[in-house]
């Protein structure tokens, strides 16, 4: 995992020497699908599945086609009740991922591919299942948006951010992001 880091902040470095590149910041809400295994070390585990609401902000810089994008996200609140035990997580978390990205006239599709840093805060009846999990998990994405003005762009997009054979969790969200600066700026006074 510190490689793939290494390789996005390398590529962060790249971009922002490009003359063509723009910074970017955005919100997004949405659903979230969690299927997450709580367990502990005696062997005892705890499935939680359910679907909530999440929201995230994020920035990235970048040119056209090649860019670095990472926010900070709450994947939301997921309970289930089993033999009469009620376990609840809650998942929050940052996330870094380089992005490519297509555009056809004011319509763009992208993907990502980085990595998820996220943090469990497990609470319910089972004492022994209780407390705060953290895990670096890899994360990808697709999506697809429009430029509704120069500055100002509305995306669709589905996340990946845990696939492993005790957890599933994704998101699928509707945001908005602002072009801040650079591209589209350099030459005009």
């Amino acid at each position: 995992m510190k490689k793939s880091l290494l390789f996005i902040f390398g590529a962060l470095l790249l971009i922002s020497f490009e003359s063509n590149a723009q910074f970017y910041v955005g919100a997004s809400g949405g659903n979230s699908f969690i299927n997450h295994s709580i367990g502990n070390i005696s062997g005892q585990d705890f499935k939680v599945n359910d679907n909530t609401g999440s929201w995230k902000v994020y920035g990235g810089l970048g040119n056209k086609f090649l860019g670095v994008e990472g926010g900070y996200r709450s994947v939301g609140s997921a309970q289930s009740m089993t033999n009469g035990s009620l376990m609840e997580t809650n998942i929050t978390g940052w996330d870094v991922a380089l992005k490519g990205t297509i555009h056809i006239g004011p319509f763009f599709g992208f993907a990502k591919a980085g990595a998820f840093f996220g943090q469990y805060d497990n609470t319910g009846e089972v004492a022994s299942l209780v407390g705060v999990d953290k895990s670096t998990d890899f994360m990808w994405a697709v999506g697809v948006g429009v430029e509704v003005a120069q500055r100002l762009q509305f995306r669709l997009e589905w996340e990946s951010l845990n696939l492993s054979d005790n957890n599933n969790i994704s998101t699928l969200s509707l945001g908005t992001a602002i072009i801040l600066g650079g591209g589209k700026d350099k030459g005009k006074n």
